[in-house]
């Protein structure tokens, strides 16, 4: 039974690496420099999948290639200057086994796409420069004046300059009679009513109110 236990984990095994997909070549990076883009193409052998990340300080981004070795002039380690706008220099290595990384060292801040095509096999890498953001800017209103001052002009109440007319004449009345009254000038029923007024014990000016009237005499 050993014997074919052992012969059958032998067979499992070797059916596994027939499955296994062979690894692919990295075999040619070539590039162009635009008036707006620079790109970059990175010919493979075979079909392939990528995976790629961006680092910063310096800037610089990278594809790792997965089930291929970089076999460009027939070197594990590749690297080429390309000194334009947008990219420095392209360079090229396998950092694990069966994984093969493009590294492109930018020039400064630049937006990245990539497009994957067959027949042949190639990863397209196109750089242009970042666009800034804009600054918003507020929109000048114009100045406005603030309207003047109003200034609240408060009318003080002015005095009368003398008494009501009917006050004065109620005034000069009791005046005139007083004076009738000590002086014998008026016949007997008048005297005795202006004597009434004269003698009134009420102050001249309660006789003078208009809301009081005066009291009756005695005859």
């Amino acid at each position: 039974m050993k014997p074919l236990a052992a012969l059958a984990i032998s067979a499992t095994m070797l059916f596994a690496q027939n499955e296994r997909a062979p690894l692919h070549s990295v075999t040619a990076i070539r590039s162009w420099s635009l008036a707006e883009v620079t790109r970059v193409a990175v010919e493979v052998s075979g079909d392939f999948h990528f995976r790629s990340d961006r680092l910063h300080n310096p800037e610089r981004v990278y594809f790792d290639i997965l089930g291929a070795r970089p076999r460009i002039d027939d070197k594990r380690f590749w690297s080429k200057a390309i000194d334009d706008k947008l990219v420095q220099r392209v360079r090229v290595a396998e950092t694990s086994p069966g994984t093969t990384r493009i590294v492109l060292d930018l020039a400064g801040p630049a937006e990245v796409t990539t497009s994957q095509l067959s027949n042949p096999n190639r990863l397209i890498i196109e750089m242009r420069a970042a666009r800034e953001p804009a600054i918003p800017t507020e929109p000048m209103l114009p100045a406005v004046k603030p309207p003047p001052a109003i200034k609240a002009e408060i009318s003080k109440p002015v005095a009368p300059a003398g008494k009501p007319p009917l006050e004065a004449a109620v005034a000069r009345e009791i005046n005139a009679s007083d004076g009738l009254c000590h002086s014998g000038r008026l016949p007997a029923a008048k005297v005795q009513g202006a004597c009434c007024r004269a003698r009134n014990p009420w102050s001249r000016q309660q006789r003078t109110s208009l809301l009081s009237p005066l009291p009756s005499c005695p005859t």
